[in-house]
């Protein structure tokens, strides 16, 4: 219970944030602040697992990445894992799917060895397997619980309920097989 107030109350702030940035002319695109406000505020509707209300935050978050200045992509294929991942959430994995194999694709290019690739994958199989389509989703489920369990002592505190994430993805993928 302390938890869900604690990103009740966050959500808050970030919600008033992003309100005074995008009230800026111009609708404070250029404001580095505005990325922060927004991945907070979909941060904070994911830790209470209002997915509907973190969707289209999400959502915005993927454009104003793709047309920032940065030439890290580190941050766009997070926030496609993590809008994927809403999408499936909220059972819409035919959606899902382009999003994650967009993450996949440029995790493998810029971070092929880190636990955060084996999540997104792990992510895009389990997509997959909403889809019923076991025998494509079996490698990349079983790729990414096995990068997960094999990188654990990687995952900051906050992502380590990433790893439980992938084993239910197995037997979820296994008891819809099987």
């Amino acid at each position: 219970l302390d938890t869900q107030r604690k990103h009740s109350d966050a959500a808050v702030v970030f919600r008033r944030a992003h309100a005074a940035i995008t009230a800026r002319p111009g609708g404070g695109a250029e404001d580095p602040m505005l990325y922060v406000a927004t991945i907070g505020l979909a941060q904070a509707y994911e830790g209470m697992q209002d997915f509907t209300a973190a969707e289209p935050v999400l959502a915005a978050l993927v454009p104003l990445l793709r047309r920032g200045p940065s030439a890290d992509r580190r941050d766009l294929a997070g926030a496609l894992t993590r809008l994927g991942v809403c999408l499936s959430k909220l059972g819409r994995p035919g959606e899902a799917e382009p999003v994650l194999r967009e993450a996949v694709a440029i995790r493998r290019l810029i971070e092929p060895a880190l636990w955060t690739t084996a999540h997104s994958v792990s992510a895009l199989g389990g997509v997959l397997t909403q889809l019923n389509r076991f025998a494509e989703a079996e490698p990349l489920i079983l790729e990414g619980y096995q990068g997960l369990h094999q990188k654990r002592g990687d995952i900051p505190p906050h992502g380590h309920s990433r790893l439980g994430d992938a084993a239910w993805r197995v037997i979820e993928l296994y008891e819809g097989w099987g």
